[in-house]
């Protein structure tokens, strides 16, 4: 099975240091990879990624822009 988890839009998406509800989703990904699903975390890109994606320990990461969030989210202004 595929399986996404969405972080805040401004958290960089990489393994969490801090935080227990990204500590908890990170630790259920990790269980879910190790039951055979596929797991993909979307979050921020920061300036210090190098890459839009990378994997670490089976979950993988989508990084996106700051510019590419605010496009989405902008519309939600007017409601």
């Amino acid at each position: 099975m595929k399986i996404a988890f969405a972080d805040y839009p401004y958290i960089p998406a990489e393994p969490p240091k801090s935080g227990a509800v990204r500590l908890v989703s990170y630790a259920l990904a990790r269980r879910l990879v190790q039951l055979g699903h596929e797991v993909l975390f979307y979050g921020a890109k920061a300036a210090y990624h190098q890459t839009d994606e990378s994997v670490e320990e089976g979950i993988r990461y989508r990084r996106i822009t700051a510019a590419w969030i605010d496009s989405v989210l902008e519309p939600l202004n007017y409601l």
